[in-house]
């Protein structure tokens, strides 16, 4: 009876410890500009949602980006896509966003978007290969560029259109 008990306490400590895992807003999961990469970011092709391919220059186009690197699956990533689309909706005109899918099939994507009702633009990155650029290490994971293609903001974790709004302020100033 005492090794159950220990045996379940020890497999719901595990499981606790797992669920907070990247979840939680502590100083690493939220970088602000002196703390992110200088080096310009790398540029990629990926097929967009139900549309051809696309190239992301950031170095290049001049440019404000928002990348928020997420999945279907991820319950922090459905949480904040509802805020997130409106945030992309409202800045089309200044911002090139784009929500960056990880490894699952276009149709998946394309049936739970379709299914919440939310439109943004949504890279499929088959592979994780732009992922694995970006050092991405957990998800959601929202990356903001600036016009010289450099890192400026890094949050692991759900983000508010709040905290994107207030980076972009600070990058206008």
């Amino acid at each position: 009876m005492k090794k159950t008990l220990f045996c379940l306490a020890a497999v719901l400590a595990a499981l606790s410890a797992g669920c907070s895992a990247g979840t939680a807003q502590t100083p690493e999961s939220v970088k602000p500009a002196a703390q992110t990469r200088t080096a310009a970011a790398p540029g990629f092709r990926l097929k967009q949602l139900g549309a051809g391919t696309v190239a992301v220059s950031p170095a290049q186009d001049g440019a404000l980006y928002v990348l928020n690197f997420w999945a279907t699956w991820c319950p922090p990533c459905r949480a904040e896509l509802p805020e997130i689309a409106a945030f992309a909706s409202a800045h089309a005109k200044d911002v090139r966003f784009y929500g960056i899918d990880l490894d699952e099939p276009e149709g998946d994507v394309k049936g739970f978007l379709e299914k919440q009702q939310l439109q943004f633009p949504v890279l499929l990155d088959v592979g994780g290969k732009v992922a694995q650029q970006y050092g991405v290490r957990g998800i959601p994971t929202t990356v903001i560029l600036n016009r010289n293609g450099q890192e400026v903001f890094r949050k692991v974790g759900g983000t508010t259109s709040q905290e994107l709004e207030k980076v972009l302020k600070g990058l206008e100033q």
